[in-house]
């Protein structure tokens, strides 16, 4: 799991145009200024293609924060 939160790491950094994010399981929209509509988009789709997965829209709407992220992720690579 912690090998999942280094490698989102530098999309976040990447997507919200900050290399001093830091993100940690509880870290969500309210606490990225700039994490937004838009950026959320992009997000998931850098997400998808770095881990080469497919959030369907319940997934998608589950997320709250970094850790559904994280737990989504890790749940489609025991999938595999």
């Amino acid at each position: 799991m912690q090998e999942i939160y280094q490698g989102l790491q530098p999309i976040f950094a990447e997507i919200f145009e900050d290399d001093a994010i830091e993100i940690s399981a509880s870290t969500s929209a309210k606490d990225i200024p700039l994490w937004d509509s838009l950026h959320h988009v992009l997000l998931i789709a850098a997400i998808e293609g770095k881990y080469d997965v497919e959030f369907d829209l319940e997934e998608l709407t589950s997320m709250q924060n970094v850790g559904d992220i994280v737990k989504a992720i890790e749940s489609k690579r025991n999938a595999l």
